[in-house]
């Protein structure tokens, strides 16, 4: 056992173990999720499990949660503290040697799930966070666990809609969201975006009144220095799928990231194994991310660019949909969600978003509205 890691919620319990001989036990010099991971992350990369020891109450069980998520719950073991904690050192230690783990993925009994089950037999089910538009909210909520297919013609606004999403998350739901975004390099050009978005202020403009302040912009970068983390290998390493996923992992561990965003598809790099199809390639591909979503607790957005689309009778490209992204309909059979981006006219400020598909009915419905999109800054408006 000398490879178990046990994580004291305080140095009151830690000297409590300490005491009573059990080994490998780390108290945080503060109380913060970040806090507790940089003082265990030398131990935990030989650690066997984790031994978590937080109180049985709200506190205590958001804390354990937390820490369990970004350590990866099947390595996770929790202490399920008595309402008469034993002062005897070989009751403690029975405790830790007891302690609970986690259910393990894909295995569990009607007893791990108690507590879910009863909230939907008192509340239903939940929605998901909103959108920060009322309109677009009726329709779509963002749910972890979930993944998003957004496609829409070059041009109209699919990233742009995104990081206004990730912005609104942001503001008001405190949510951080990791960005693998090629295309919007160089990265400040990435940042001034969302900045722009944060404050509804231009960055560049020759009325000063107008352009974003100092202040605006100090308060801003604040903003999204704590809410906002981009992936960007370096050109020495490969873009693939696994290896934005294994540093999108990290972004979990360390900063407690709610989304991923891979925008877009075509650039990560597809090395497609000889004897597979584009399709099954899709399909394993699309699973990954589901089980990544899944395991991690975090939202992903998957941007895609659609086929070739062909002009209609009135000489305009229709909206496009799941079918129309190049490769597969694995696109609209595995996401969660799907939505479009489409600009019909683009004379206007108009910006249709159509939900296209949403998989479980409590966190929306298929449906479409619009939103009104201002060029000098950026954000998205309400009609």
């Amino acid at each position: 056992m000398n490879n178990r890691l046990v994580v004291a919620k305080d140095e009151g319990v830690e000297k409590l173990l300490h005491d009573a001989g059990i080994e490998g036990v780390y108290a945080p010099n503060g109380g913060s999720v970040s806090q507790y991971l940089a003082d265990i992350e030398a131990p935990l990369q030989t650690s066997s499990h984790v031994v978590l020891t937080m109180a049985n109450d709200e506190a205590g069980d958001a804390l354990a949660d937390e820490l369990a998520r970004r350590i990866g719950v099947g390595k996770c073991r929790r202490v399920q503290w008595p309402d008469e904690p034993p002062v005897a050192s070989e009751g403690i230690v029975a405790l830790i040697d007891d302690a609970k783990p986690y259910p393990v993925e894909g295995v569990f009994s009607a007893d791990d799930l108690h507590d879910e089950v009863y909230a939907l037999w008192l509340y239903g089910e939940s929605r998901g966070a909103p959108t920060g538009w009322d309109c677009i909210t009726k329709l779509y909520t963002i749910k972890p666990g979930e993944w998003s297919l957004v496609t829409g013609i070059p041009g109209h606004g699919k990233s742009e809609f995104v990081d206004a999403l990730a912005v609104n998350l942001a503001m008001s739901e405190g949510w951080k969201t990791a960005f693998y975004s090629p295309e919007n390099q160089p990265l400040q050009t990435h940042i001034s975006k969302l900045l722009q978005k944060y404050t509804d202020r231009p960055m560049e403009t020759k009325n000063l009144q107008q352009k974003m302040s100092e202040e605006q912009l100090n308060k801003g970068m604040s903003f999204v220095n704590k809410h906002f983390r981009f992936i960007l290998p370096s050109d020495n390493h490969e873009h693939t799928l696994d290896s934005i996923l294994d540093l999108a992992r990290q972004c979990v561990f360390r900063d407690g990231i709610n989304c991923l965003v891979l925008d877009p598809w075509n650039e990560l790099e597809h090395s497609r194994p000889e004897k597979v199809s584009e399709t099954e390639y899709i399909s394993q591909c699309l699973s990954k991310i589901r089980r990544f979503a899944r395991v991690n607790g975090v939202h992903i957005w998957v941007v895609a660019h659609p086929t070739k689309l062909s002009k209609n009778r009135d000489g305009i490209y229709p909206c496009p949909t799941p079918y129309d992204v190049s490769g597969s309909a694995h696109w609209r059979n595995k996401a969660d969600n799907c939505l479009a981006v489409y600009r019909p006219d683009f004379t206007s400020a108009r910006v249709d978003i159509v939900v296209q598909k949403i998989r479980f009915k409590h966190t929306g419905r298929v449906g479409e509205d619009f939103l009104s999109y201002n060029m000098f800054s950026g954000r998205y408006n309400e009609h």
